[in-house]
């Protein structure tokens, strides 16, 4: 089952058609539920929309739904979790909606929900799809720490995934 999608957009991979909080699973079904069951990226690949299942084959776990913008995997726009695909498919909808609006507005972000200033997300539907989970931002501090541990670490004379010297 894929959620529909607005002219131009590309996906891959498909939501299962099967309810995994509803239902008895069997082997076959549970194999189904990967980290990497949708995407969907549009038109002009500034938006994805990236559905997995958490944790991978596991009866208890759960969708879980990511906006990013931008390709900054690192701190999606949105992140939401929920146990069933109808719930996924709703999501969805309103994501793409909300992310055609903001192309309309000369590719302006405002009109998605953002990243609140604790570096939460805002809620824009919790009580229809599921838990709207924070995304941590880093702290400036810690960003500094490990540019500053990299380029010490560069100027080693190692290779990245060696331990022994370049030379030997």
């Amino acid at each position: 089952m894929r959620p529909e999608l607005p002219s131009g957009w590309n996906s891959t991979g498909a939501l299962p058609d099967f309810e995994p909080a509803s239902a008895r699973l069997s082997a076959d079904q549970l194999h189904e539920l990967t980290e990497d069951l949708w995407s969907a990226r549009s038109p002009n690949d500034r938006f994805v929309i990236d559905v997995g299942w958490y944790p991978e084959a596991n009866a208890e776990g759960h969708f879980r739904c990511q906006l990013i913008v931008d390709d900054d995997w690192v701190t999606p726009l949105q992140e939401v979790t929920t146990k069933t695909a109808s719930a996924v498919k709703e999501w969805a909808a309103e994501v793409i909606s909300q992310c055609l609006a903001s192309e309309g507005d000369a590719g302006d972000t405002m009109s998605l929900p953002t990243r609140a200033a604790t570096g939460g997300l805002t809620a824009p539907f919790p009580d229809r799809v599921g838990t709207i989970h924070p995304v941590p931002q880093p702290k400036p501090s810690s960003v500094v720490a490990e540019r500053e541990l990299r380029d010490e670490y560069s100027s080693l004379p190692y290779k990245r995934d060696d331990v022994r010297p370049t030379g030997s």
